[in-house]
């Protein structure tokens, strides 16, 4: 199973350095049309305003015990910005995120800290920044609470 994650990682990373935007990312109706994979409860996320940023999460694939989410941070603004995101799990029992790429991770409980690595953490105005995470789950997806923080440099 690990070298399987490992495949299913690495064709996701190769997806991700090739480009910004995924356009294979799984619904629960694709899911429920692939009999390997049972459908499951996607719990959309929010994500807190910020005057500089914008993040969204989507859903790049999912497989029994696991689903990898892409994160994209948008400078919205009209100055170059440095930023930082905080995620919260809802509920009351965290997902294990076992790999983030483009970002540095720490987590404790159920919030989570992502800093991105250079140089990935200066958007200029319009640019975007992707992150990911490969989580391991008991079936039910729960896409994270993004808290951005983009301060002008």
């Amino acid at each position: 199973m690990h070298s399987r994650i490992g495949t299913t990682l690495a064709a996701v990373c190769l997806a991700v350095a090739a480009s910004a935007t995924l356009a294979t990312a799984a619904t629960p109706a694709a899911a429920s049309a692939n009999p390997a994979v049972a459908p499951a409860v996607i719990l959309s996320p929010t994500a807190t305003a910020d005057p500089y940023c914008r993040v969204t999460f989507t859903l790049v694939t999912q497989w029994p015990g696991g689903y990898i989410v892409n994160i994209v941070i948008t400078n919205i603004s009209s100055v170059p910005v440095r930023w930082r995101l905080v995620i919260r799990f809802p509920g009351s029992d965290p997902n294990p995120i076992v790999q983030v790429w483009n970002a540095s991770y720490t987590q404790s409980g159920l919030v989570g800290t992502l800093v991105p690595n250079p140089p990935f953490d200066v958007l200029q105005p319009g640019q975007s920044a992707a992150a990911g995470q490969l989580i391991l789950s008991g079936g039910t997806v729960v896409l994270p609470i993004g808290e951005v923080t983009c301060t002008p440099v």
